[in-house]
């Protein structure tokens, strides 16, 4: 493993941002961004399938929205990926990191798992989502939080 993180601290994309004052800095503020636009449209669908945001559709909220959370984790990924290869020993190290990671694959399989069973559905939930929808946009909200919080604190172990 030591192999690999030194191999990725090597490479031409890692001894870029460690050159001058801008790279690293703009790299880390498209993934900030890219986080806003994840979480903010996956915040605003979720809210709206638990049934707190009043009854706007549900088929034409997450028309709207899930393309920009799609690009916000385009984004985050490929600068997180761009920022944990430059230092990939430390980060490897943090303890946040597994929660972190964890985090983001779990939540990729509640999305999974809603698209799977009653995601089909969505253009009848005029007025309430089922019962699964609401507790996959419950533990989504969740996990994304805890991604965003696990992400800050490796900043700081």
């Amino acid at each position: 493993m030591e192999g690999v993180l030194v191999y990725l601290e090597s490479l031409s994309s890692s001894a870029w941002l460690r050159t001058g004052v801008w790279p690293f800095p703009v790299v880390n503020l498209i993934h900030v961004f890219g986080i806003a636009l994840l979480f903010g449209g996956i915040v605003v669908l979720d809210l709206r399938l638990l049934g707190l945001t009043g009854k706007l559709p549900v088929a034409g909220l997450a028309r709207l929205v899930l393309p920009i959370a799609g690009t916000g984790l385009c984004l985050a990924v490929g600068t997180g990926v761009l920022m944990f290869a430059l230092n990939a020993r430390e980060y490897a190290a943090n303890p946040y990191l597994p929660w972190k990671l964890g985090s983001i694959l779990l939540a990729g399989i509640n999305i999974a798992f809603l698209h799977a069973t009653v995601w089909r559905s969505r253009e009848c939930w005029e007025e309430r989502a089922p019962v699964l929808a609401e507790t996959a946009a419950a533990v989504s909200l969740a996990l994304w939080a805890g991604t965003i919080i696990c992400g800050r604190l490796m900043a700081y172990f």
